[in-house]
């Protein structure tokens, strides 16, 4: 019996009048629009924290995670993959706690950090704020 939502069948790949693969789980994106809205998204991060959108906290969480684990690297330009895994080793141990920051100095990073790093970051790039 055919899948109602999926005429090709499950796990079938059929194509729309506009020739845009439909899968399983819905439309297949095109890897250049990916990578487009991967750069946008990192820069909208960037933006949103030095204007005070999100809180370093916040920032650090979605950084990292979407720098470690979402991100189609291949976007990115060697200087950009550069400062952003060097921003993401910082936003990885960010913590807003000052007991931790000073029993351990070298394991931890404080806002400070971040915030100097992106500023770094903004201007080797020159994305505006």
């Amino acid at each position: 019996m055919k899948n109602p939502i999926f005429p090709g069948g499950a796990g079938q790949v059929i194509y729309n009048k506009r020739r845009s693969a439909i899968g399983p789980l819905g439309r297949v994106k095109k890897k250049e629009f990916s990578k487009v809205k991967d750069r946008a998204k990192l820069k909208k991060l960037l933006t949103d924290f030095v204007g005070r959108k999100i809180n370093t906290e916040t920032f650090s969480n979605e950084f990292t995670i979407f720098f470690s684990q979402e991100i189609d690297y291949e976007c990115l330009s060697e200087q950009e993959y550069q400062l952003f895994n060097e921003l993401e080793v910082i936003a990885s141990r960010f913590s807003p706690f000052k007991e931790e920051l000073l029993l351990y100095e070298k394991t931890y990073s404080s806002e400070a950090d971040v915030e100097k790093k992106v500023q770094e970051i903004l201007n080797s790039l020159n994305i505006k704020k």
